[in-house]
């Protein structure tokens, strides 16, 4: 790389090479930027980046097109798609048809040694979507840096993917510097191990959707970091709704971490623990969260904590309201009586004859606003042990469970018989407590396990997790769903799939 001074010119000059104009759409303007896989390129070269770098322009197809393809009829036309290969040492196009494969590791090997492919992803509406960076040797920090730099005048970018490659410390550190400089909401790491295992700054953010860290060599000391920023007030409890930690090194002192993450943790939709070493031990402390569970009490200090918290921060906006309107008004009727001083006794009358007394407000009418002004800029109280989710039996305090999460593989662990009745307990539970708008548990999967072939449990849990879903999809959904053949039809795959 060149000195950092070039690196801060690129900074303050790419606006103005990137940005080529305007445009308004749904009367919005949006600033029109030339193509990454144009621009990247020449920005590698100009800043000297030691290695050579290749972008590739795919697209992604959509689910439509993937199911089509399951079923064994691909869609006639635009089934393939044309992939650009723009490269620094010449300005050569290159055009290949190839399959837009987004989710593939395979790579055709027709490049130097030295040259990184990057793959640029746009949909169908040419929207430029996902950064790909997939089975690299060595991931330079000044790639990552460059990509920070420019990603951000791409508002369309969601998604970057580094599979299968060699990263260190620095590598992610970068990452999530981007993270924040840029709109990305996802970050795929599936295959790229860290030997600190320091994925943890990735959550610092607060901004992901969606974090996958399977194959990456992660141990129950990993998982204790990820599952206290994931717990109620955490850095990234409120905005991440999908996690991936399959085939990796997790115990059932990690699934307990994550069970008391999951206890306070309103905004996790999608887990995946697949191909861990979890045992019945582990997954009964994950299930017991999703029924009605006991507060300890530190729970019950750490919610009156956050309540007189709330309380202090409105109580301080309230004040400092009442406070502006009471001197407003003091020195509007000091204004008053200083004018009307002036004014003679036969100029007061008249003007108040020809205008209105406005209504005068009280102190009352101050309160009342600045109780209103304090109560939209806080909102309402939010805690997962709120009191309408709280049930007192013997003076003990009980929580109704989790109903947040929707999906939970627990597939290829060291399940027994004992996780099935745990889990049939849990969605019956759930069956009979749901409130109004709340989803729970509607996929499980347990395949894989040390199960038996076939037990009464199997039935239950299948047909509790099908009305789970027919009840979210409405009547439409329900009548689709009567017979076998059309669940199947509909659903290719079962809602729990047995062990083999």
């Amino acid at each position: 790389m060149k000195t950092t001074a070039s690196m801060r010119s690129l900074a303050s000059r790419s606006r103005k090479s990137i940005v080529t104009g305007v445009s308004v759409r749904y009367g919005r303007v949006y600033e029109k930027v030339q193509e990454f896989e144009t621009w990247f390129p020449t920005i590698c070269r100009k800043y000297g980046l030691l290695q050579t770098v290749s972008v590739k322009k795919e697209y992604a197809r959509d689910d439509y097109i993937k199911h089509l393809q399951m079923k064994g009829k691909p869609k006639e036309g635009r089934s393939r798609s044309q992939s650009i290969t723009s490269r620094v040492t010449n300005a050569t196009v290159i055009d290949d048809k190839e399959t837009a494969t987004t989710g593939s590791t395979e790579r055709t090997n027709i490049l130097e040694d030295d040259t990184i492919l990057l793959t640029v992803v746009y949909d169908n509406s040419e929207r430029f979507i996902e950064i790909d960076l997939i089975k690299l040797d060595d991931v330079p920090r000044e790639l990552i840096k460059l990509i920070g730099f420019i990603a951000k005048f791409y508002h369309t970018l969601k998604k970057i993917k580094v599979q299968f490659c060699t990263i260190n410390d620095y590598t992610v550190y970068e990452l999530s510097k981007l993270i924040c400089l840029s709109t990305l909401c996802e970050v795929d790491l599936d295959g790229s191990a860290l030997a600190t295992g320091n994925y943890g700054i990735l959550f610092d953010s607060g901004r992901l959707n969606s974090i996958s860290l399977s194959k990456c060599c992660i141990n129950d000391v990993v998982v204790e970091e990820i599952a206290r920023k994931l717990c109620f007030g955490g850095i990234a409890e409120s905005n991440l709704y999908t996690l991936n930690l399959s085939t990796n090194r997790i115990t059932d002192v990690g699934a307990k971490y994550l069970s008391i993450a999951l206890r306070t943790n309103r905004t996790l939709r999608y887990l995946n623990l697949a191909d861990n070493r979890i045992t019945d031990e582990g997954a009964c402390s994950i299930l017991d969260v999703f029924k009605e569970f006991q507060l300890t009490s530190e729970e019950i200090v750490q919610k009156s904590q956050r309540y007189m918290t709330y309380e202090r921060q409105r109580l301080a906006i309230y004040y400092k309201y009442l406070a502006t309107y009471t001197n407003r008004n003091d020195d509007e009727n000091s204004k008053d009586r200083s004018s009307d001083r002036r004014k003679s006794m036969a100029a007061r009358r008249s003007s108040k004859s020809q205008k209105s007394s406005p209504k005068s407000f009280t102190l009352e009418d101050y309160k009342n606003k600045a109780e209103c002004l304090a109560g939209e800029m806080m909102g309402p109280f939010r805690d997962p042990y709120q009191s309408n989710l709280l049930s007192v039996r013997d003076s003990k305090y009980y929580c109704i469970g989790n109903m947040a999460l929707c999906f939970l593989n627990l597939s290829f662990n060291n399940l027994a018989y004992p996780s099935v009745q745990r889990l049939l307990n849990v969605l019956q539970y759930q069956r009979d407590s749901k409130r109004l708008g709340q989803t729970g548990l509607i996929r499980v999967i347990i395949r894989g396990n040390n199960l038996p072939i076939s037990c009464v449990e199997y039935a239950k849990i299948d047909d509790l997790l099908t009305k789970c879903m027919m009840s979210l999809g409405g009547k439409a959904f329900s009548e689709r769903r009567k017979s076998r053949a059309s669940r199947i039809s509909v659903m290719p795959e079962k809602m729990l799939l047995l062990p083999r």
